[in-house]
């Protein structure tokens, strides 16, 4: 039962990892400090991180429950797998429309890039899955550099009192 709990706690992990302890040791290394309002900028790129693990993950399910390995997606199933990727990257939007709308006007360019994830999360229901992790990180930069882009193109800055 040891199994199931480690791996759904890897996703997790990811999500901590690449999100909010990426963008807190950047801050403290940049600034001495900690700031409490990244928080909304590190949600939209974890959860796209997050996902192309997921991708991996949902690609290996066979290969990896034939070698012993548990992950989320092999605790789910394919079809679950789906759902939860189409989650992250929705959640990924999501997010980033809710810091255009209460913080950096500028991040509703993310839109721009949406076209990419309606490509990736369709190749998922295809279940075109061999390069679909590499298709979620071509997605990703694009995605990221429009949202830093929104935040400098707001007049504001990134922190603002």
């Amino acid at each position: 039962m040891l199994l199931p709990s480690v791996a759904a706690m890897g996703d997790f992990t990811i999500f901590l990892c690449f999100g909010p302890l990426l963008m807190q040791c950047t801050s403290i290394i940049l600034t001495g400090e900690m700031q409490s309002k990244l928080i909304y900028y590190c949600v939209p790129i974890g959860l796209l991180t997050e996902a192309i693990v997921h991708a991996n993950n949902a690609r290996d399910i066979s290969s990896d429950a034939s070698a012993g390995f548990s992950t989320t997606a092999s605790l789910l199933g394919l079809e679950y797998s789906r759902i939860l990727y189409n989650s992250l990257i929705i959640g990924a939007y999501v997010s980033a429309l809710v810091i255009a709308t209460l913080h950096h006007c500028g991040c509703i360019l993310v839109v721009l890039s949406a076209p990419l994830a309606l490509g990736v999360m369709k190749q998922f229901s295809r279940n075109d899955l061999l390069t679909l992790d590499a298709d979620t990180a071509k997605m990703h930069l694009p995605f990221g550099l429009l949202l830093w882009a929104g935040i400098l193109l707001s007049s504001e800055g990134l922190i603002h009192t």
